[in-house]
């Protein structure tokens, strides 16, 4: 079976942080879900590099559970 967009991103975002559940960023969107990994990977580069938010998004944002 194929591995879907989704699960692939996950498992990206786990190679470089493998702190992070599965399951807890199973609650988020594809897009956001790209957007962290697009920062993660800004976080292995060397100092001085910056990472620029999208979509005038708020700095601190939280997830919250039905």
């Amino acid at each position: 079976m194929a591995m879907t967009d989704i699960e692939r991103l996950i498992e990206d975002i786990r190679d470089v942080n493998p702190s992070v559940s599965a399951e807890w960023l199973g609650r988020f969107s594809q897009i956001e879900l790209a957007h962290y990994l697009d920062h993660l990977r800004v976080l292995t580069l060397p100092r001085g590099s910056s990472w620029e938010r999208r979509d005038n998004l708020p700095a601190i944002s939280a997830y919250e559970a039905a």
